[in-house]
């Protein structure tokens, strides 16, 4: 994220004052409360923060909040519109499945009950948000298991006296309505957030890459009778998000909605998986009580408690062709079969929370969490029958019914979670000082029913000088290995409940220096980790190590100029270098580069106003090139730089009204992720019928690299009421 973000205020929306244009010593003092659980500014915060604000989001028009990722630094992101929407590597850290960042909504915890994975951010309304903190660095002694790298916390508006509301259109059937209204109910406040977001991927790239060419999807030796109903080219998303809260000073109930359901995009080769065969539902929902009280000036308490599901729901079918031995002949023979999957999850939780200043240096917090768990573990699927191409025609097949109760005796899993933490701050600086020098400190143990008891340890230093700050931090985190991973239900993928957490220790250091127009900052960071969740031909095993150092460079430019109202420009440079140990053929230990993951990185842009009416937003990122894992047959996967352009017009006579033209990939450029998984498609084969009429392809699931969308344009209209 452009260092714009580190310093645009949560105090102001789009229809109030830029906050771009205050002075940089005032944006540093913008409040954050994510690091510490308590409100700090950016400057004395115990951790690397950057703000997003409401005004950020509309004015880069984002399609949904998952490009957020595009826009942070230290974050690679792989898109392949798939069931694995996006895949991320923040600070280095590649995972098959599960996710080593936190994602909340006001501190609560959202990843997916069963994979640990954060795409649900596609689905979540954006007109409530007030602003979003992006936590860098290890904040397991705070939040527990999986805050490895970082944590963004997503902070609804409470406080807004208007109504507010977005429709965008554009391109592959863009449809989105995205709503937020407060009412005012004697001594409470009624809030309900609703987005509806429906469209499709663009496939106008998809021919540039041999295993995503559209002629694979209408071929009948690949897919028989599917061709008729499910070879277009098209991968529908249908996501849909509802946030109610009723709240009041003290007390606040909410019920939310998420569901995230897509078509299998550019994730697998076209001849192993139909694009358009159906959606893939992923929901979660969540009720929640929250009651906090002020006992004294120097004491206050908060406490939570919530039922929460997390699923993929039994109409999320798919379809699916691959090669087997046959068992009669020994001949290899290419089976197509369509399928239901199905897995419910279930969380109870409770926590309490103390906070306390028993003098004016020390500020002390301390919390009890519980948390019990009702895991899948393996899927519950349906399945037509294994039929040859040639068998297959659409109004014969019989299709598979969802599945209506648990195909596989003893499938879920209940689990105990016991949690303490705490966390202190004691201030160094005498009263009289005009520096300010604090240390922290915190300390965490999580009791886990399936595994040992976890202890989490952090400690720091914040130090203010004038226009510098100085942050040197040590954290400890651990990652858990998600239900998927635990007990998916085949070794092929990595399965195994024996697991226990990957743990990883950070050092971090921060500085920044304030000129009169430029700010600049750097965040340098070095992890270890062990106990990694490594695949092997009998499944997974915690073994290896994993080492990550780097960081970013990030200088912003402020200046009011005669012909234009206000100018901003950034520009952030990262560096990272990563590696693990992972298992050779012979089945030893040895050190690798981390796949996917680009050295360098740039991103940069500008906010531009030209008048009260007019503003201009132009953004770009530079990827270096990236090499991919080794089960990856590409060398690499090229360098890329991507622009992306946004203009708004507020006319003068309709204040409440505010329009915007959104254009990503401005110049249209080809470009590529890499795939996700294994990504092993060949790149020999290019796909052919055998003597015996069957077809060899691409020879794996998961596409060795995925083509990205061309130019894209989208038109905006922001009101409030």
């Amino acid at each position: 994220m452009a260092p714009i973000s580190l310093i645009t205020s949560p105090a102001y929306c789009y229809f109030d004052q830029d906050i771009n244009s205050l002075p940089l010593h005032e944006l540093l003092k913008i409040k954050t409360t994510t690091a510490a659980k308590r409100e700090h500014s950016l400057q004395e915060s115990p951790a690397f923060v950057e703000i997003i604000s409401q005004n950020d989001l509309q004015r880069r028009g984002y399609k949904d909040l998952s490009y957020l990722l595009d826009d942070l630094a230290g974050i690679q992101i792989s898109r392949t519109y798939g069931d694995n929407y996006f895949s991320t590597l923040w600070r280095g850290v590649r995972h098959t499945i599960g996710s080593s960042y936190l994602i909340l909504i006001d501190g609560i915890k959202f990843n997916h009950l069963y994979n640990n994975e954060t795409e649900i951010l596609a689905s979540l309304p954006m007109s409530n948000i007030k602003h979003i903190e992006v936590v860098y660095g290890p904040g397991s002694v705070a939040y527990g298991h999986d805050a490895v790298v970082g944590i963004i916390n997503i902070i609804t508006d409470k406080i807004r006296n208007t109504n507010q509301g977005f429709i965008q259109v554009g391109e592959n059937n863009k449809r989105v309505i995205d709503l937020h209204l407060l009412s005012k109910l004697n001594d409470f406040t009624l809030s309900f957030s609703a987005r509806v977001d429906d469209g499709d991927v663009d496939f106008g790239k998809a021919d540039q890459y041999r295993w995503t060419d559209p002629e694979l999807l209408r071929n009948p030796d690949i897919w028989g009778g599917f061709t008729e109903r499910f070879g277009g080219l098209s991968s529908p998303h249908k996501n849909r998000g509802i946030d109610l809260r009723l709240f009041n000073q003290n007390h606040e109930l909410a019920v939310q909605y998420f569901q995230l359901a897509r078509g299998y995009g550019l994730e697998y080769t076209f001849d192993h998986s139909l694009p358009d065969a159906g959606l893939w539902y992923e929901t979660d929902s969540s009720f929640s009580w929250r009651w906090q009280r002020q006992l004294d000036h120097n004491l206050r308490v908060r406490t939570l408690l919530r039922n929460r599901h997390s699923d993929i729901d039994d109409d999320s079918f798919f379809i699916e062709g691959y090669l087997a031995s046959s068992a009669t002949s020994n001949q290899l023979e290419r089976l197509v079969d369509a399928s239901y999957w199905e897995s419910i999850n279930e969380s109870n939780s409770a926590s309490a929370e103390l906070s306390w200043q028993p003098a004016r240096r020390w500020n002390l917090l301390a919390g009890i969490e519980l948390e019990n768990k009702n895991l899948q573990k393996a899927y519950n699927i349906q399945f037509g029958p294994s039929l040859a191409p040639r068998q297959i025609a659409l109004d014969t097949y019989p299709l598979p019914s969802p599945p209506t109760s648990d195909t596989v005796a003893n499938n879920h899993i209940k689990t105990r979670q016991r949690s303490l933490y705490a966390l202190a701050e004691y201030l160094l600086s005498p009263d009289q000082s005009s520096d300010r020098h604090n240390l922290h400190f915190g300390l965490r143990s999580d009791n886990h029913s399936e595994y040992n008891t976890e202890t989490s340890f952090r400690t720091g230093y914040v130090g203010q000088f004038n226009q510098a700050t100085f942050k040197l931090f040590y954290g400890e985190a651990f990652q858990e290995p998600s239900a998927r991973l635990l007990y998916g239900g085949w070794q092929g993928s990595g399965s195994d409940p024996d697991l226990n957490p990957r743990d990883a220790a950070t050092w971090e250091f921060n500085a920044n220096y304030q000129f009169n127009q430029f700010l600049i900052s750097a965040n340098l960071f070095q992890m270890e980790s062990k106990n990694l969740f490594n695949t092997t031909d009998d499944g997974a095993v915690n073994a290896g190590k994993a080492h990550s150092e780097g960081g970013n460079v990030r200088v912003q430019y402020r200046s009011d100029t005669t012909a234009l109202q206000d100018l901003s420009v950034w520009l952030v440079y990262s560096r990272i270098k990563a590696k693990e140990q992972n298992f050779n053929l012979n089945n030893q230990l040895v050190w690798q580069e981390t796949g996917d993951l680009a050295d360098s990185t740039i991103h940069f842009g500008s906010y531009l106003t030209f008048n009260p009416r007019w503003q201009l937003n132009l953004r770009g990122r530079y990827y270096g090139d990236r090499i991919p894992v080794d089960t990856n047959p590409l060398d690499k996967i090229d360098e890329f730089i991507a622009l992306d352009l946004n203009l708004s017009y507020s006319p003068t006579s309709l204040s409440q009204l505010k329009l915007a033209l959104d254009v990503t990939n401005l110049f249209d450029k080809t470009y590529f992720h890499p795939g996700v998984r294994s990504a092993s498609a060949s790149m020999v084969n290019s796909g052919s019928l055998n003597n015996d009429g069957v077809w060899i392809g691409s020879e794996s699931f998961y596409n060795a690299q995925i083509p990205q969308p061309g130019r894209e344009l989208r038109l905006s209209l922001y009101w409030r009421f």
